[in-house]
């Protein structure tokens, strides 16, 4: 995060996948970022990347296999879904708000 210009870092932790963290932007301003660690990507709303609507994110899990989906919720340049995945499993799912990839599933459990 620091080579990607952030110059204050604080509040991290790692759920789901990506590493979270609450940092100050190179012109000041305090936000927070997704670390994807297994592509080195970082999430960032503020960084003038174009984040996907709630229907192409829809769309793009339909066309991957999901089915039921609900619950769209964007937060930042993520956005987070429950659906069920080709075996018919509920999941929760991440994902990129760049590209709808699905950056972390999680099965659903009743509680």
């Amino acid at each position: 995060l620091q080579a990607a210009g952030y110059t204050e870092i604080r509040e991290i932790e790692f759920d789901s996948g990506l590493w979270e963290a609450e940092v100050r932007r190179a012109d000041g301003r305090w936000g927070e970022v997704a670390f994807d660690p297994a592509r080195g990507e970082i999430f960032d709303a503020a960084s003038g990347r174009t984040v996907l609507d709630a229907r192409t994110i829809a769309e793009s899990l339909e066309d991957a296999g999901y089915t039921e989906v609900s619950d769209l919720d964007r937060d930042g340049a993520l956005w987070e879904a429950e659906a069920r995945d080709s075996s018919g499993q509920r999941v929760e799912l991440r994902l990129s708000g760049y590209d709808g990839r699905v950056l972390s599933s999680d099965v659903e459990y009743d509680d």
